[in-house]
């Protein structure tokens, strides 16, 4: 396993972000097994099923190549939890929208799109503020990327309210 995804990230192209998080989607299917052990079951199941062309894939302001290049020149050192932990929040990471809007309380990091059962929630990473059509929520349930249909209709509608 290792070794397959320290060939993928050596395959890394910024140009080519979908097919990056294809191939490291493959290997979460693939070692599935693995990931349990470290990964919350209800996001394993979705990420499993994920695909680049369901997302605006890299649309963040995350420094991908910098990373990459980080964790290839480290990653004798990372252990298998830490190996799929990194996997893990690179396919967060490459799939979750980021709006040019930071929350106005914290103005630590811009939004990012998340949902759950078709609904889509701005939230922020840092004060892990949550809202829903411009209002602040309260909701445990884990929440997942955005899909692009969902952006996109999202961004439809804020572009209308102007």
């Amino acid at each position: 396993m290792k070794q397959e995804i320290l060939d993928v990230y050596g395959k890394f192209d910024i140009n080519n972000l979908p097919d990056f998080f294809d191939n490291l989607i493959y290997l979460t299917r693939k070692y599935k097994k693995n990931f349990y052990k470290y990964v919350e079951n209800e996001f394993l199941e979705k990420m499993v099923n994920y695909k680049s062309d369901d997302f605006i894939i890299g649309h963040s302001d995350d420094f991908f190549d910098k990373g990459i290049r980080y964790y290839v020149n480290n990653f004798g050192e990372y252990s298998e939890k830490e190996i799929i932990l990194q996997v893990s929040g690179l396919i967060w990471s490459l799939c979750v929208y980021m709006i040019n809007q930071e929350y106005p309380a914290c103005h630590q990091a811009n939004l990012r799109l998340l949902e759950r059962s078709g609904k889509i929630y701005e939230f922020c990473e840092e004060c892990l503020f949550k809202s829903c059509n411009g209002s602040l929520v309260k909701i445990e349930e884990e929440l997942f990327p955005a899909k692009k249909e969902l952006v996109l209709n999202y961004l439809f509608q804020k572009n209308e309210r102007r």
